[in-house]
């Protein structure tokens, strides 16, 4: 009777550690599928530690674009420089920018684009791939003339008439009139090319400098949330 009362509590014991062990595990699991379910939600990858997030994108400020044009300044109102020049693409933006009312300020708010670099009319570098986002918008400056209209030059040089494109030629017009760049422009995005002139160290409200800026396109193929 005893030796039966034994095995009793023995398999009893076990199977209580067998159910123990089994609920730890599923726990675990439930954790684990838990964070993943999160991290990938906010746009994370939990085997990569290494993946992009708003905080480690490209910067124009981290690139040679940062105050390019203080360092050639106009010194000559009857014969600015013509060089460096510089093109603008942008490749994707945020959806609330094309609604500045509906804009979200949050630092996934963003702009995607390429900047071409010409340092004279055969040497050009690309810079692909820039982010700039709501963080690292300049404020207390007046954008006015870089929407209505943007900007104001007397363009000595030779254009490209209504042909767009990276250069090194500048278009007639710095800032194109399809209906996709207009959304974007009276939108957020007057102040996201507002804070690139600034960062650039460009003065835009200055009339004699010659066309060094410009926008060469702008799509919302890829837009972002």
């Amino acid at each position: 009777m005893r030796k039966a009362i034994f095995r009793f509590m023995l398999c009893a014991s076990m199977c209580t550690s067998s159910f123990y062990a089994y609920a730890e595990i599923n726990l675990g699991a439930m954790i684990k599928n838990s964070v993943k379910k999160a991290v990938d939600k906010n746009g994370g990858n939990s085997s990569d530690a290494g993946s992009t997030t708003p905080s480690n994108y490209q910067k124009l400020t981290d690139t040679k674009l940062k105050d390019l044009f203080k360092s050639y300044p106009v010194t000559n109102d009857e014969n600015p420089p013509a060089f460096p020049k510089v093109a603008i693409r942008v490749t994707s933006y945020s959806k609330t920018l094309e609604q500045w009312s509906q804009q979200t300020k949050s630092p996934d708010e963003c702009i995607t684009y390429t900047v071409t670099l010409w340092t004279d009319a055969a040497k050009s570098e690309k810079f692909e791939n820039l982010r700039m986002c709501a963080p690292d918008l300049v404020f207390n400056v007046s954008f006015t003339s870089v929407r209505s209209p943007w900007p104001v030059k007397f363009n000595y040089n030779e254009n490209s008439a209504q042909v767009r494109n990276d250069g090194p030629v500048a278009p007639k017009a710095p800032y194109p009139t399809d209906p996709v760049a207009r959304g974007l422009m009276y939108g957020g995005g007057v102040f996201y090319f507002g804070s690139m002139f600034i960062q650039m160290g460009y003065d835009w409200d200055y009339p004699h400098d010659t066309m060094r800026v410009w926008v060469s396109g702008v799509s919302n193929g890829e837009t972002q949330k």
